[in-house]
This record gives structure tokens, sequence and C-alpha cells, in this order.
């Protein structure tokens, strides 16, 4: 079978804060605060993998020094000092891909720091991810099945292999 082609087209990343689509970005990143598993080693040698419940992430968006962008979080951050309520739904998804990533509990977590200068700088702000409740970390195609769909497949197909000659031997003895 041959892979489709595949595009990225940057215009397609979305962030979104409390339903508000962010415009002006640059750049952004993604960065998971723990592994999902770690390896716990035993006295005698023995290694094993433990699920790690931290689902946390932080993401850093570079936007533009024009980017209505930063009255948004900078009101989000007046706010949260203000109140100390701040609980945002933050949306990242690439709508020309299948990766995407949802948290209810997003936070600004820090300020830019400002520039002035004989061009216009850009403005980078972190949002903290308490939790991420929902995440696809899916490439660009739409059609290629998930790698576990495909091993899963193998090893019905492999299964069935057995079971058939099992079935044609005991028909011969019989």
């Amino acid at each position: 079978m041959v892979a489709p082609v595949t595009t990225y087209a940057p215009k397609d990343v979305m962030l979104e804060v409390q339903n508000y689509r962010l415009t002006g970005i640059v750049s952004l990143t993604l960065e998971w605060s723990t592994p999902p598993f770690r390896m716990v080693r035993g006295i005698r040698g023995n290694v094993t993998r433990v699920r790690n419940m931290d689902s946390s992430a932080v993401i850093t968006v570079e936007v533009l020094q024009t980017s209505i962008a930063n009255d948004l979080l900078d009101s989000i951050v007046k706010e949260d000092l203000r109140t100390g309520q701040a609980k945002l739904q933050v949306v990242l998804k690439d709508i020309s891909g299948r990766f995407g990533i949802q948290s209810q509990q997003g936070f600004v977590q820090a300020r830019p720091t400002v520039a002035f200068s004989n061009t216009a700088d850009n403005r980078v702000w972190e949002i903290g991810l308490l939790q991420v409740e929902y995440f696809d970390m899916l490439g660009s195609s739409n059609t290629i099945d998930s790698l576990f769909d495909r091993a899963s497949q193998k090893a019905n197909d492999i299964i069935s292999s057995v079971t058939d000659t099992a079935d044609d031997f005991i028909d011969n003895i019989l």
C-alpha cells in the first residue's frame, strides 16, 4: 500500500483559550511535564515500568507584539491575580491533521518579557495545563490506520491461521 502524501499547514494549527482562537501566532510548543511511564529498578536487577498519572503540560506561545492575543492573555492574568479563580479551557489542534489536546484546567503561567526597539518584537506567553484530559499525538494523515490497529489485525490473522491449521489437523485425525 502506497502511503498518501500529507502536508503540514501552519495556518491550520489553532490555539483556543476559553473558545477564543488566538491570532498572530508566530510559533508555539507543547512540553509535557513528565513522561507517561517511568522505569523502576529492583534490587535483583529486575526492571519494570510504572504509569505516571501526571498529565500536566506547558504551552509556550509566541505572538506578534500587535496581536490582540496579548490583550486577552493580559486580562486573564489580571483577573486571575484579582480572584485566583482562573481555570481555562485550552484547545490546541491541527485541523488539517489528527493532532489535538484539550484541558479544562489551564492558566496563564508566565507573563512575557517585553522589549521595545526599532522593530516590532514578539511576546512569549506560557500557558500551564494542570491536567490534559484529551490528546491525540497523531500526524497529518487522516487515512493511515493506527499502529495498534494494524498490530491487532496481524495478531488476529495469526490466531485465525493457527486455529484453521488445528481444525484441519483434527479433521484429518478423525
